[in-house]
């Protein structure tokens, strides 16, 4: 309230402190009409009696200075009650009047060639026994001297108004100033008390942690200074826990391992038996039962190695193997394993993989490969009849603001409670499996997947509705990968290998084509030329080739455009090699984000494009 009236106070102030500087400005505008008047007059009457030309000359130039400042005065009073303005308006009247009656016609007598001197004297002391300009400039100078007067009275009161408003104003802010020392000691006073309770907290926290409860939490604090030093003990006391089931995790491991050793070395015993077996003739009845045993040791060295990567990972043992890896090439290959898998089931399994999704991803292979195929059995295993699909695509996490692959697997099958999924990721060996969303019937399947996705920077979460099916997705961080194809040594290159196959060059250059064509024609390509990536897609479209070489930079349309015309035309299309003189990271990028699986920088050489044809496997 206090900032308030200070504030309306002050802009009242300067209000007062506005009107007094014009009033001031137009008391020295009138005080300015009135001495250009009375020296106007003076030079006025020094010519008439005299005909000095320089008397008439100061006189003209005081007639424009005089309406010059009665026009200063009128803008002044602008804003002013009218009877302000009036007044003004008032003084400009007498005074043109004085100029027409009096001042003018006496300058053009003066002026006047035809006149004797003598009558040109005899007119002008005509003109001043008339009085006519005395009385003109005598009403004048009473208007400018009760419009002074009244101006001053005004400035008088706006003065006395201003201080009174400055004392008003300093008498307020030495009641804020008060106001403020009150509430700076209560908050001091506050302060004190609050640091005190939370350090208090702290202390039996800090006891907590020394008898070994690792993992004790402060409360989460309101007042924001406590926050950085709650969020800090907390993780301390995290890791301290995390350390200590480390230790713990670290000889369960130890033992696992050796365990794990002896029921492999027991299982390699079974499995070759059963190979043995399988080279004598078996009557079909004997050999579904051996396809029994092997299946059944198969889920029994999973369940083993699932066991021993989770008391890996618990451990902090386990690392993981970042490499570029081809993303679709890895769905794929689960996808057809999981069919084979599945043939005799009534379950049918379906793909949808994201084009938008580059070729090439910086990722741990392996790990995917064992994620997927845990999702997938498990969602097979408990969807006697309907489907199970797996869908790979990008996605933006509004979160965090980064692209990231998200893997979804989605079954028709008994789906799991609503009380249960909140938990799910801890269920392990429970006794009742009837309704359970697990994994064989180890049921460290989820709890597997968990650990190994979020060891991987992911996150991993369950949709389900009873008796509806279920829906598992876990994202990705989302580092695209480039293929490094080595460049292969004359003595290396087998020459003739791709006899009987195709290639299409789409290359502008003309001596650029006749190299790429020659290279691929000592490698047994036949090869068809395009000169523009416009031409190169109407070529994909005319004909199937087994590898497509494209530049970047092109006439008409360019690279980057063209292979994506053909991606999306074609989802079975061939892979698009990209031929680029550009070196810079953005480029290959460029490429790459297209759907080009690789990139060869030019100079093209013939170990290079060899390098590039075994790797991709053309």
């Amino acid at each position: 309230m206090v900032a308030v009236a200070w504030l309306y106070t002050f802009s009242h102030y300067q209000a007062v402190k506005q009107q007094l500087s014009e009033h001031k400005s137009l008391v020295a505008e009138s005080a300015s009409i009135l001495t250009r008047f009375t020296d106007q007059e003076i030079r006025l009457l020094e010519y008439l009696l005299s005909g000095d030309r320089s008397s008439l000359a100061s006189y003209e130039r005081t007639k424009l200075d005089l309406l010059a400042s009665i026009q200063s005065a009128k803008a002044l009073t602008s804003r002013e009650p009218l009877i302000q303005h009036q007044r003004i308006a008032s003084i400009e009247q007498m005074y043109r009047r004085w100029l027409k009656d009096f001042a003018q016609y006496a300058v053009g007598v003066q002026k006047d060639s035809d006149l004797t001197a003598a009558e040109k004297s005899s007119y002008v002391s005509k003109l001043l026994l008339q009085h006519t300009g005395k009385r003109h400039a005598d009403r004048m100078t009473v208007l400018l001297n009760e419009y002074l007067k009244s101006e001053r009275m005004k400035i008088e009161i706006l003065e006395g108004n201003e201080f009174a408003l400055m004392g008003l104003m300093v008498l307020l802010c030495v009641s804020f100033l008060l106001i403020l020392g009150v509430a700076v000691i209560y908050i001091l006073w506050q302060c004190k008390h609050d640091y005190t309770a939370f350090y208090g907290k702290l202390l039996a926290a800090i006891e907590q942690v020394y008898l070994g409860n690792y993992g004790y939490h402060l409360d989460t604090e309101r007042n924001p200074e406590f926050k950085p030093i709650t969020k800090a003990f907390n993780k301390m006391s995290d890791q301290l826990s995390v350390l200590d089931n480390a230790q713990t995790g670290l000889m369960n491991w130890n033992y696992l391992d050796r365990m794990s050793h002896e029921i492999r070395t027991a299982l390699n015993g079974i499995t070759g038996a059963l190979e043995i077996m399988k080279v004598d003739k078996v009557d079909d009845e004997v050999c579904e039962t051996m396809s029994l045993i092997e299946e059944g040791a198969g889920v029994l060295v999973r369940i083993v190695n699932d066991v021993l990567d989770l008391s890996k990972i618990e451990a902090g043992q386990l690392e993981l193997d970042f490499q570029t890896m081809n993303l679709k090439n890895c769905v794929e290959s689960i996808f057809r394993l999981s069919k084979v898998e599945t043939r005799d089931m009534s379950v049918s399994l379906e793909l949808e993989y994201d084009r938008d999704l580059p070729l090439y991803i910086y990722s741990d292979e392996k790990r995917i490969k064992q994620i997927l195929i845990n999702l997938i059995n498990n969602a097979v295993k408990f969807t006697e009849r309907g489907s199970v699909k797996l869908a790979v695509k990008k996605h933006n996490q509004t979160t965090e603001h980064e692209e990231c692959v998200r893997f979804e697997v989605i079954d028709t099958g008994i789906g799991i409670e609503p009380n249960q999924i909140s938990s799910i990721f801890d269920l392990v060996g429970s006794e009742d499996r009837s309704g359970e969303y697990q994994y064989g019937s180890s049921g460290f399947g989820l709890k597997l997947c968990h650990n190994l996705i979020k060891l991987m920077s992911g996150n991993i979460d369950i949709e389900s509705e009873r008796n509806k099916g279920t829906r598992v997705y876990f994202d990705l961080p989302l580092i695209q990968g480039t293929l490094n194809v080595p460049e292969m040594n004359t003595h290396e290159i087998e020459k003739g290998r791709y006899q009987g196959k195709k290639a299409l060059v789409v290359e502008d250059n003309g001596i650029n084509r006749i190299v790429a064509g020659a290279f691929l024609e000592d490698l047994g390509f036949h090869v068809t030329f395009a000169i523009n990536g416009q031409e190169g897609v109407n070529a994909a479209a005319s004909e199937r080739y087994d590898a497509i070489f494209m530049d970047m930079q092109m006439p008409i349309m360019d690279g980057i455009q063209a292979t994506s015309i053909i991606l999306q035309r074609d989802s079975d299309a061939p892979p698009i090699i990209g031929l680029t003189a550009n070196v810079m990271d953005d480029d290959i990028h460029q490429c790459i984000n297209a759907g080009m699986v690789t990139v060869i920088t030019k100079p093209l050489s013939i170990g290079k494009l060899y390098g590039v044809l075994v790797t991709v496997d053309i």
